[in-house]
């Protein structure tokens, strides 16, 4: 479904496509991306980190630390997860600027269903990739998260806490 040709718009456009689809939609929706309300949680996070603020606080409700590292992770997997793809999109179409890959990329693991016209360029196997990510995209980083949670330990042990300097 296309309104109006993308390779029209401006760069800046582009971008902000983009980043509207790594973000994706609300948690009880069947779309993809990383969740608003997981951006939420991560930028909550960053205004508390920034105010000197020990708590993560949105909407006047305190977040756990828990869920704050859950979404930090969940970011992180799908920043990452974008960035192999697109170099495997690299791979399978090196003819084509690494902008369109990337936006065929997240369009792909977002279920997101716009398009560059790559995917019609590329051949079979970079076509079957689309269709893996896809896939990937559909099962999500919350997913993977869960499958990890399911393994979640118990602390036998209580080590103490160190203070390292970061940043």
């Amino acid at each position: 479904f296309e309104t109006f040709p993308l390779a029209e718009l401006p760069a800046i456009s582009v971008t902000l496509i983009i980043i509207l689809m790594l973000i994706g939609t609300g948690p009880g929706s069947t779309g993809g991306g990383i969740k608003i309300t997981t951006a939420a949680i991560v930028a909550g996070a960053i205004r508390s980190t920034l105010s000197g603020e020990r708590v993560v606080l949105l909407f006047r409700r305190k977040m756990a630390p828990e869920t704050v590292l859950r979404a930090f992770s969940i970011i992180v997997i799908f920043i990452v997860m974008c960035g192999f793809a697109v170099m495997a999109m690299q791979f399978f179409n090196p003819g084509e600027s690494v902008e369109k890959n990337l936006f065929e990329t997240v369009s792909a693991l977002t279920t997101t269903g716009l398009s560059f016209g790559v995917s019609r360029q590329v051949g079979l196997s970079g076509k079957l990739f689309i269709i893996a990510l896809m896939y990937l995209g559909r099962l999500g980083p919350f997913t993977f998260l869960l499958f990890l949670m399911g393994r979640e330990k118990t602390d036998k042990i209580q080590y103490p806490t160190e203070r390292v300097i970061i940043g």
